[in-house]
């Protein structure tokens, strides 16, 4: 199973995770084989990290959460926040060029679960109509690792506002499901696109 490992960092710690990253690479080439995507979060004009994404396999949430506590980044000290949920796959595309890709990351309202299921038809629809634009995305599951709690999409856009506008027209969206939004741009780094996942 796949599992979203969306971590924060800290203010003001850019010249930590400069300090670090060579061992943070290093960690992640030796589980490359369990690796969908992965790459730093980035300030809206794409010029700083400000955190990280990992999308990767593993057996349970306890797994991905050891994995994240492991991370040379997270044992630095580096990370403000850690959330890790579970995910499902379901429209995976190769990342293509120079063009710029957005990390969207939506929480569900509580008790909204029969509101999300009801619109999950439209939904899905309407990220079917989306093409190549919507490169990854899948709903984040609670504990359990069966109840959908969130969403996580990749897209590509030219614009953090054209990514806002993809998303502001998802019926989710449209009937208020979520409490909380996250748009920023991600930087592609593991797999490189010349390699097969």
């Amino acid at each position: 199973m796949y599992f979203a490992i969306y971590a924060k960092d800290k203010a003001d710690h850019l010249s930590l995770r400069m300090e670090t990253r060579p061992v943070h690479l290093e960690s992640l080439k030796e589980h490359a084989d369990k690796m969908l995507t992965v790459g730093p979060i980035m300030t809206d004009d794409g010029a700083s990290p400000i955190g990280s994404l990992l999308v990767m396999e593993f057996e349970n949430i306890e797994q991905a959460r050891e994995w994240a506590a492991g991370d040379p980044y997270a044992k630095a000290g580096l990370f403000e926040s850690t959330d890790v949920h579970a995910g499902r796959e379901v429209k995976p595309k190769e990342l293509l060029g120079s063009k710029v890709h957005y990390f969207i990351y939506r929480l569900d309202k509580p008790g909204t679960e029969a509101l999300r299921s009801k619109t999950r038809p439209a939904h899905l629809e309407y990220a079917e109509t989306l093409g190549d634009t919507l490169v990854f995305a899948g709903p984040t599951l609670d504990d359990d690792e069966k109840t959908m709690n969130g969403s996580v999409w990749v897209v590509e856009a030219a614009s953090k506002a054209e990514a806002e506008t993809i998303t502001e027209a998802d019926p989710y969206e449209q009937v208020d499901l979520f409490q909380s939004k996250i748009v920023q741009p991600l930087l592609k780094v593991i797999p490189k696109d010349n390699e097969k996942k």
